[in-house]
Formats: C-alpha cells, structure tokens, sequence
C-alpha cells in the first residue's frame, strides 16, 4: 500500500536513504542530501514546498520503500529525486510505488514524471519496466576554477523583455519531442542572456544551491564559435570554494563539450532523462508549442528580437 510520508516514518526513512540511488542531478549537486531529510521532515507543507515524500509500506515479502518528488509550482511536470534504498530497484513493490505516485500526481495536475539516471545504472532497466521511457541524454560538467576572459562580460541578467526571446530560442534549439516533455514554464526564465548584433543568440538557466551553481545554456548554433561567450558567463558566475560550476549539456548542445574541457571541465557519466506520462492529456495549448510538436524549427532560423545594448 503505498502512502504519504508521515514523521513516524523517519527513522526507517533516515536508514533507508543512506543507500538511495539518485534521479535527479540538479537537486543532489546543488543542493545535496540534506535537502532529502528536510523535504521529508515538512511534508505536512508539501503543497507549498512542492516536495511530496511517498512510502511502500513494509510486508513479508519487501522491506518498507521511500521515493521523493519534486512538483514546480504551476507545472506539468514533476520531478523524482531518489528511490531508496537503492536495493528496491529489485523489489517486486516498486510498480506499487511508482503507480501510487502516478495516481497522486495526475490528481495535482501532473502530466508526467522525470527521471536521471546513470545510462549503464540498472534503475534504468527498471525505469523502462515502470513505464518510463528515454525522451533525451546528458551529461553534466563540473567546473571548480574560473576561466579566463577578456574584457567585459556581454551576458546581462534575464529581463521581463526578454522572456519572449527566450522562449523563442528555447524553441528553435530543442527538438519537438523534447519541447512536448519540457512545457512551457509557468513562471519567468530566471538567468543570464546573451545578445549578438541586436539579436538574442543565447541564454543560460541559473540556479544557485547552498552547494553548487547549476547552468543549463540554450546557445543558437549560429552562433558558433561560442568558446569566449561561454567562458565569459562561467567566469561571472565563478565556482568557488567548496561550490563548483555544474554545467548540463543535453544531447542537442552537446557541441559546447569541446570549449568547457578546454576550461578544465571535467565530464560526468552520460546519463538518460526519461519520463513516464500520468493519466492526463499533455495540453497544447500555446500555438507555438503545437507547432513545435507538428514540425521542428529550423535550426537556422535567426531569433530576430532586437533589444537594446546594456553595459555592465
């Protein structure tokens, strides 16, 4: 039977989560395992906090199973952070788990779950077992030392100007059955831009954890050679001590590899991003997405929103 977490629950949580296997990387890089216990700790505020904690509980034939999910606020999308202990990926209660989750996120307005994992991991086999199926890759890059520049940084932070923009170059660069996976976010983009004669050539995605900086870039192709841009931005944001750079590349910008290990970025294994629909029909509501899902941009299509130039 599976349920919501409650704080009686927290030793045997507390035990079981010392062997996790991991599902999200933004979250466990970021933010670190803490974030695990606390998300767990307050789930009487779970519809605030986003973070709902779910349990299996324990019979004669499987030992009591935790899994913990993250649901943006206003998205269709939510998120698994952790199945534990890591030995339920061979536990015949986990589809239990998995569907009770399901159920309850559908009922939230959930359109699917995601899931990271390690592509050679076996929670992959198990994934795929469940339901869930491999929509794209990556892989994520650790920066600790900031690389050089020269001159003044081009990236300002993201604007409400620049919204529209972004979301236009979001859609250029990332393909349809990507974008059907990835809805539009609810809230506005949160990070730097980058504008080439006038026109938005590039943006990058921050979040800042307590114990690392978190960079997802959306670069045109165009706009290649992208090395100097790219350092630029790294270098502002600047790993430091005990807080390293991490830097995802999805399958579809996985050119930028080439510049971050000439920085002395170092590549963590590659790793598949899957997902698993809820009851709900995926709503296409924004004619652009539709279009998206029907015909894939061109990739050399320009972004042609002008904006004026910002010094720093």
């Amino acid at each position: 039977m599976v349920s919501a977490f409650t704080i009686t629950k927290y030793p045997e949580f507390r035990q079981a989560t010392r062997r996790a296997v991991f599902l999200n990387s933004q979250v466990l890089l970021t933010r670190g395992t803490r974030s695990i216990s606390l998300g767990a700790l307050f789930s009487p505020l779970s519809p605030l906090t986003g973070i709902y904690t779910y349990t299996c509980e324990k019979t004669a034939k499987s030992e009591q199973l935790f899994a913990q999910v993250l649901h943006p606020e206003d998205s269709g999308a939510a998120y698994c952070l952790f199945l534990a202990p890591a030995k339920a990926v061979n536990a015949w209660a986990v589809s239990e788990l998995f569907d009770g989750m399901i159920a309850h996120l559908g009922n939230q307005g959930v359109h699917h779950l995601v899931a990271e994992a390690d592509e050679n991991h076996q929670v992959v086999s198990l994934l795929r077992k469940n339901g869930f199926s491999i929509y794209t890759r990556q892989r994520v890059w650790r920066l600790t030392s900031s690389p050089a520049r020269k001159g003044k940084s081009a990236w300002r932070p993201m604007g409400e100007r620049d919204q529209l923009a972004a979301n236009l170059l979001h859609k250029a660069v990332v393909p349809g059955q990507v974008l059907q996976m990835e809805l539009q976010p609810a809230l506005p983009r949160d990070g730097f831009v980058y504008h080439r004669q006038g026109e938005l050539v590039a943006f990058a995605e921050v979040e800042e954890g307590s114990r690392g900086i978190w960079v997802q870039p959306f670069v045109h192709p165009d706009a290649e050679p992208f090395d100097q841009p790219l350092a630029e931005l790294l270098s502002r944001l600047g790993p430091k001590r005990g807080k390293p750079v991490y830097v995802v590349l999805r399958a579809y910008q996985d050119w930028l590899q080439g510049p971050l290990r000439e920085m002395g970025a170092r590549p963590g294994p590659r790793q598949v991003v899957m997902v698993r629909r809820t009851n709900l029909p995926l709503p296409v509501e924004d004619p652009l997405l539709r279009l998206a899902t029907v015909r894939r941009a061109e990739t050399g299509t320009p972004i042609r929103v002008r904006h004026t130039h910002y010094e720093n």
